[in-house]
Protein backbone atom coordinates (compact mmCIF):
# COMPACT_ATOMS: atom_id res chain seq x y z
CA UNK A 1 0.00 0.00 0.00
CA UNK A 2 2.89 2.38 0.67
CA UNK A 3 4.22 2.30 -2.91
CA UNK A 4 0.73 2.96 -4.27
CA UNK A 5 0.18 5.85 -1.85
CA UNK A 6 3.53 7.38 -2.87
CA UNK A 7 2.75 6.97 -6.58
CA UNK A 8 -0.71 8.50 -6.16
CA UNK A 9 0.74 11.44 -4.25
CA UNK A 10 3.46 11.97 -6.86
CA UNK A 11 0.94 12.03 -9.68
CA UNK A 12 -1.28 14.37 -7.68
CA UNK A 13 1.64 16.74 -7.04
CA UNK A 14 3.12 16.82 -10.56
CA UNK A 15 0.43 18.88 -12.34
CA UNK A 16 0.10 21.38 -9.49
CA UNK A 17 -3.57 20.74 -8.83
CA UNK A 18 -5.10 21.99 -5.64
CA UNK A 19 -6.87 19.49 -3.43
CA UNK A 20 -10.12 21.42 -3.94
CA UNK A 21 -9.79 21.39 -7.74
CA UNK A 22 -9.04 17.66 -7.92
CA UNK A 23 -11.82 16.80 -5.48
CA UNK A 24 -14.33 18.85 -7.49
CA UNK A 25 -13.24 17.21 -10.75
CA UNK A 26 -13.61 13.79 -9.14
CA UNK A 27 -16.95 14.75 -7.53
CA UNK A 28 -15.84 13.95 -4.00
CA UNK A 29 -15.01 16.00 -0.96
CA UNK A 30 -11.46 16.95 -0.04
CA UNK A 31 -11.42 14.69 3.02
CA UNK A 32 -12.27 11.66 0.90
CA UNK A 33 -9.59 12.53 -1.67
CA UNK A 34 -7.04 12.96 1.12
CA UNK A 35 -8.01 9.52 2.44
CA UNK A 36 -7.62 8.01 -1.03
CA UNK A 37 -4.20 9.59 -1.48
CA UNK A 38 -3.06 8.07 1.81
CA UNK A 39 -4.73 4.72 1.12
CA UNK A 40 -6.95 5.25 4.17
CA UNK A 41 -10.23 4.29 2.56
CA UNK A 42 -13.13 1.96 3.22
CA UNK A 43 -12.06 -0.48 0.54
CA UNK A 44 -9.07 -0.83 -1.78
CA UNK A 45 -11.36 -0.70 -4.82
CA UNK A 46 -11.97 2.99 -4.10
CA UNK A 47 -8.38 3.72 -5.04
CA UNK A 48 -9.24 2.82 -8.65
CA UNK A 49 -11.29 6.03 -8.83
CA UNK A 50 -8.28 8.31 -9.19
CA UNK A 51 -5.24 6.93 -11.12
CA UNK A 52 -6.54 7.71 -14.61
CA UNK A 53 -7.54 11.21 -13.57
CA UNK A 54 -4.12 11.95 -12.08
CA UNK A 55 -2.22 10.47 -15.03
CA UNK A 56 -4.23 12.60 -17.48
CA UNK A 57 -3.76 15.72 -15.35
CA UNK A 58 0.01 15.16 -15.44
CA UNK A 59 -0.01 14.69 -19.23
CA UNK A 60 -2.19 17.80 -19.64
CA UNK A 61 0.65 19.93 -18.25
CA UNK A 62 3.22 18.27 -20.52
CA UNK A 63 4.83 16.02 -17.93
CA UNK A 64 5.24 12.28 -17.69
CA UNK A 65 3.26 10.57 -14.91
CA UNK A 66 4.97 8.41 -12.34
CA UNK A 67 4.13 4.82 -13.35
CA UNK A 68 2.02 2.77 -10.98
CA UNK A 69 3.86 -0.37 -9.94
CA UNK A 70 0.83 -2.16 -8.54
CA UNK A 71 -2.18 -0.38 -10.08
CA UNK A 72 -1.73 -1.60 -13.64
Amino acid sequence: MRPTAAELQSNFDRPGLSLAEAAADLTMNEAHLTALLGMRVVGPAEVWLVPDYFEQAVRDVGKEPVPFSILT
